[in-house]
């Protein structure tokens, strides 16, 4: 149900509901999820690219170094005028001309004209152009360059993507300018497969996301319903406060009234429940120290299932339960882990806890104000405890000891008639 409380302004200053509602948070989950995923995704992008432009780059570097290594060397030869022209390679075809040219060469269509002294040496460069139109023309725009003149060419007017100077003498340098053709067969497989890599990762990307959305979904419901656990567990607990205050200002206000009440033992013969009391034992013990908030470990063991009882199983239940809130009240305080052991037996029940050092005195005075505390008319005080314990003509034992105190409840079964209640032996499983 939804109910607001207004102020006399009529401004809204509280809306509370028990209907929680968490699609935000669903919404929130599922945008970091596919916003976590776009971004990896950016950045596999990033590195495919990179990945693709590298190759690539590897590619035009060694068709660079293929070019230049196998021109330099003749080159080389061709402008040194002390080397042998008998020792060229790539250009065999050369002839002597008296003529002095001017310029240390000139480069006209396949002719190329070499100043050497007085006189020049012409070359044929017609072979050394269709050797390399053959090693680039299938995969590259080009062009070639002796300084200014253009030496080899397969395209004018565009922009080279990898140009590259190598010196062959001081004044003279060759240019080698490369562009990849769409026709690359090199290229285009390599495309090809960076496409493929994309493809692949988007189509992973949404199979993870259809994958781990129901997931997240799980997660957050699970999320969402602890936390709407605590939610009721804190209001649960805030209700609790209030109705101890409320009783403690009750009982302030009339001591008169006998809080808490102890109830009268009876000649009823009953079983006691042993599997019963530990659970009882575990909810309050996990209740109390999470209320509380200190460590503890309980040990609950018994030898039987079943214990017989002559003075009223409630009487016999209120003695447990109280002693075992009191012993809870007296651990608080400090960090270490508490330990309490219940042992249940045909003779007796035992409870050995972790405390100061408490004797039947200690413990009757420290567990006074224990109604005031929890606000439960059923939980006796110690000295109550002890009280009733008597009242059922059953004797008992306080055994101090700093960090191992002992209450011993003896049980005085032997008049129960074996033709009415027998002691159940743990059964064995």
């Amino acid at each position: 149900m939804f109910k607001s409380t207004k102020s006399l302004n009529g401004k809204i200053i509280e809306n509370v509901t028990n209907v929680y509602k968490y699609y935000w948070k669903y919404c929130q989950a599922v945008i970091i999820l596919i916003g976590s995923i776009i971004i990896l995704d950016i950045l596999i992008y990033f590195y495919l690219i990179q990945n693709y432009k590298s190759k690539e780059e590897y590619f035009i570097n060694a068709y660079q170094d293929s070019i230049s290594n196998t021109l330099l060397r003749d080159f080389k030869l061709i402008f040194n005028p002390l080397a042998d022209i008998n020792t060229l390679k790539l250009i065999p075809n050369s002839s002597a001309s008296h003529n002095n040219i001017g310029n240390d060469f000139i480069l006209s269509g396949t002719i190329l004209k070499v100043a050497r002294g007085s006189k020049s040496i012409i070359f044929d460069m017609q072979p050394l152009i269709s050797l390399i139109n053959n090693i680039l023309e299938q995969n590259f725009y080009y062009q070639l360059k002796l300084n200014n003149s253009i030496l080899a060419t397969n395209a004018e007017d565009i922009e080279f993507i990898s140009v590259e100077n190598y010196n062959i003498t001081k004044n003279i340098i060759l240019t080698i300018k490369l562009l990849p053709t769409k026709a690359s067969e090199y290229i285009n497989r390599s495309s090809e497969h960076f496409t493929y890599q994309i493809q692949l990762v988007f189509l992973a990307s949404a199979l993870l996301v259809i994958l781990l959305i129901p997931i997240l979904i799980y997660l957050v419901r699970k999320y969402t319903t602890k936390l709407t656990l605590v939610n009721q567990l804190y209001a649960l607990n805030e209700e609790l406060e209030f109705n101890i205050n409320y009783i403690n200002q009750c009982y302030l206000k009339d001591k008169q009234n006998h809080f808490p009440i102890a109830l009268s033992p009876s000649n009823e013969i009953s079983n006691l429940d042993i599997a019963a009391v530990a659970r009882n034992m575990k909810t309050c013990a996990l209740s109390y120290t999470t209320r509380y908030k200190y460590k503890f470990e309980l040990q609950i063991t018994s030898s039987v299932d079943f214990i017989p009882v002559k003075y009223g199983l409630n009487v016999v239940e209120q003695i447990l339960m109280s002693l075992f809130y009191n012993i809870l009240y007296f651990m608080r305080g400090g960090t270490h882990i508490k330990k309490i052991i219940v042992n249940f037996s045909e003779q007796n029940i035992i409870f050995t806890y972790d405390s100061f050092s408490a004797n039947e005195t200690h413990m009757a005075s420290w567990s006074k104000d224990i109604f005031e505390h929890t606000g439960n008319f059923y939980i006796l005080d110690s000295q109550k405890i002890f009280d009733l314990i008597k009242n059922c003509g059953l004797l008992y034992q306080v055994l101090p000891k700093q960090g191992q105190n002992r209450v011993i409840i003896e049980l005085n079964n032997n008049d129960i008639k074996d033709n009415v209640v027998k002691f159940n032996k743990k059964s064995k499983n």
